[in-house]
């Protein structure tokens, strides 16, 4: 081919497609006569005067008015660049349905947004759009300002689990896992966490020091022993956590009790010698640094045979140190007493307050989980001496105790007596 030919072919070419029609689309034919947002009407684009919350409701209205008639319109209504919006979409999103309008009819379509409890607190844009199959889609905003949760609501329940399983053999001890988050616009100090069994008449708490604002933390360092005897079935297992002098939150689980093969080795009324007694003073102040305290424990091995016992404490990591004297196995023989003492000391930049931690003992059949309570006090200087006199006579007390309960059992009239600094458990 003539190169001229070619050349002037393909401006030819050119020239034709510079003289085609451009397509262009129009804009969709319906405007917004106004958007009102719980009740407030907004004619334009604007900065909403409210304060929304974490877990708010928006109510969302929108009037329409189209110019000439629309077939296909659809309106949505979303709050974009939250970051588990696409998990979350029907929170933060709605759109309607495809319909029909008439030039002239107002039209009105209502939405329901819910902002997510765990959205940053900024400033966030309410977006409605409206489109239809073809036109141009246009979109209105409407700044809004969102903030943490009331007081009353701070405290969200993440998770709770209950360990290792929700079925449990009686005679076993279970665990429970929470996870709690700060969703409120302050720091909270003092958070109890408290489980229950009310069927089986059961409860273990212990304190959170502190949860700052959009803070998480998870506690797991506490658990229940369920009776060797208890009664088959299903229990409900309530989370209760109370914060701010007189705010709650809490929930529910159910856990299921299973038969142990070992209950009628159990009688309901034990002989002398039937069950093992543990003794061991629940409070105590434990001071910061090298003074800390010692919870004096008393194991009285009830059976008709020798038993091992292991000690181990759960839940003092975050803020202190334990060790037992002589060790965290003892050997007790049939009807023998003997007493080991647990050191905890707090460290040096722990928070003072009442903090609980737990105290697992275990004969390798059963394990009981008993709460004690640390009172941690950031001077022993002045308090070293009443707290060594206060511990003598704290022995003192134990050992007359255990001396008239053995009395008692020997005239087969053995019963659980608890004081107020002392706590004993049977199994």
């Amino acid at each position: 081919m003539d190169f001229r030919k070619f050349v002037s072919i393909m401006l030819l070419a050119v020239l034709a497609l510079s003289l085609a029609p451009v397509v262009k689309a129009e804009p969709v034919p319906v405007g917004i006569v106004y958007v009102e947002i719980d009740g407030d009407k907004y004619e334009e684009e604007t900065t909403v005067a409210d304060v929304f919350r974490r877990g708010d409701t928006l109510d969302i209205e929108v009037k329409l008015l189209p110019e000439q008639d629309a077939q296909d319109v659809q309106v949505e209504a979303y709050i974009s660049g939250y970051r588990y919006g696409d998990r979350e979409r029907d929170l933060v999103s709605q759109v309607t349905p495809a319909f029909d309008m008439e030039a002239g009819q107002q039209e009105k379509v209502s939405f329901s947004l819910t902002i997510p409890t765990d959205i940053e607190q900024d400033f966030a844009k309410l977006r409605i759009r409206v489109s239809d199959r073809n036109s141009d889609s246009f979109e209105q905003t409407y700044q809004l300002v969102l903030r943490g949760t009331e007081r009353d609501a701070a405290v969200s329940i993440e998770d709770f689990f209950i360990l290792p399983s929700s079925r449990i053999e009686a005679g076993r001890t279970v665990d429970f896992l929470v996870k709690l988050e700060n969703i409120g616009n302050e720091d909270l100090e003092d958070l109890t966490i408290i489980v229950e069994v009310p069927g089986l008449g059961l409860a273990e708490a212990q304190v959170l020091a502190e949860l700052d604002e959009d803070e998480s933390k998870t506690v797991e360092e506490f658990g229940i022993w369920v009776p060797r005897c208890a009664d088959p079935g299903t229990y409900d297992v309530t989370l209760t956590v109370d914060y701010d002098k007189y705010e709650q939150e809490s929930v529910t689980r159910q856990l299921t009790v299973l038969a142990s093969d070992t209950c009628s080795a159990q009688p309901t009324v034990p002989p002398q010698g039937g069950r093992t007694l543990i003794q061991v003073t629940s409070t105590q102040s434990v001071f910061m640094g090298d003074a800390g305290a010692v919870y004096p424990i008393i194991i009285t091995n009830n059976e008709a045979m020798q038993k091992t016992y292991t000690l181990r404490v759960l839940g003092l990591e975050a803020w202190g140190v334990s060790s037992f004297d002589p060790a965290n196995v003892l050997i007790v023989g049939p009807g023998e007493s003997k007493t080991v003492f647990l050191q905890v000391n707090a460290n040096d930049d722990a928070e003072a307050g009442e903090t609980y931690f737990q105290l697992e003992v275990s004969d390798g059949v059963d394990t009981v989980s008993k709460s004690l309570l640390a009172n941690i006090v950031d001077d022993a200087g002045a308090n070293g001496v009443d707290l060594k006199k206060g511990l003598e006579i704290t022995l003192i007390v134990l050992v007359i105790i255990l001396i008239i309960l053995g009395l008692v059992i020997g005239f087969n009239k053995m019963k659980g007596d608890d004081g107020e600094e002392e706590d004993e458990s049977y199994y």
